[in-house]
């Protein structure tokens, strides 16, 4: 971007550009987001252990893909590879933990936050697909299924060569009725 300011500049209107943003670099967000969660277990960041917390998403993207991207913009390492290691290695796909605490197929299972909710009879709260709706309404999904017993458990890890491998399902607890959406 900086390159390309100049011409930037001159291609799109001035109320194009934010220039009283006060966004931190993202190197400096995931240290920081790394020091918070220090602060949640009750450890110095640079004591953090891995299995001391989990990122629960929606689908294996976010953890999987985007952030180690972003990660290694502009190149390799722009955050550090610790961090990435600590941050990235592991996770929990809310869809898989909803599959195998209700014992659905691949194909009986929803496909996204709006099934879940569907399911569970819960309203959407918000718009989907903005970030801080999204987030309620995963919040509420998550909520419900471990009020009813799921096991939380990553889905998802870091394979050792630095590949992102998604991890085989965990041994399956009994069968629990799904609710169904009253029509």
């Amino acid at each position: 971007w900086d390159r390309e300011r100049a011409q930037m500049r001159r291609r799109y209107p001035n109320a194009s550009f934010n220039d009283a943003s006060t966004a931190v670099p993202f190197p400096a967000a995931m240290q920081a987001l790394r020091t918070w969660i220090g602060e949640l277990v009750g450890r110095p960041s640079d004591q953090l252990v891995g299995d001391e917390f989990l990122f629960v998403t929606c689908g294996d993207w976010d953890v999987k893909t985007a952030l180690p991207r972003q990660c290694n913009k502009p190149t390799p390492g722009t955050v550090d590879f610790a961090t990435q290691r600590l941050l990235l290695s592991r996770w929990s796909n809310l869809k898989e933990v909803f599959r195998q605490h209700f014992q659905l197929t691949p194909a009986a299972a929803p496909t996204g936050m709006r099934g879940m909710l569907g399911r569970l009879q819960l309203p959407l709260a918000g718009q989907h697909h903005l970030g801080m709706d999204d987030v309620g309404n995963l919040a509420k999904i998550l909520r419900r299924v471990v009020l009813d017993g799921a096991k939380v458990e990553p889905t998802g890890h870091l394979g050792m060569d630095g590949e992102r491998v998604v991890a085989q399902s965990a041994a399956r607890a009994p069968r629990r009725p799904v609710p169904r959406p009253s029509r």
